[in-house]
């Protein structure tokens, strides 16, 4: 899954996975990290809803998906302090 693989390479890339507005650029080296082609699913792609602006797309499931995993829902669009956020069983070792 598409989401996935953004939650997954996002941070090695410098992509803030906490928001919910991604550029053409980060999708694309996303798509290059995950499958080695730069092509971007087109359910982002050409889904007029999804579209920001221009090169820019709406996913808030990253941010939904990253939430759930990792064990904390961000308050707003604007990212999360990765220094200030809790541990899980999954982060502390247990």
């Amino acid at each position: 899954m598409y989401i996935e693989a953004i939650v997954k390479h996002g941070g090695d890339l410098g992509i803030d996975v906490t928001k919910t507005q991604y550029n053409r650029t980060e999708l694309r080296s996303i798509s290059m990290t995950h499958k080695g082609k730069k092509w971007i699913p087109n359910w982002i792609t050409h889904d007029k809803d999804r579209r920001a602006g221009v090169g820019v797309f709406f996913i808030p499931e990253v941010r939904d998906y990253y939430g759930l995993h990792v064990g904390f829902e961000p308050e707003t669009d604007e990212g999360v302090d990765f220094d200030s956020v809790v541990e899980t069983a999954d982060t502390a070792g247990v």
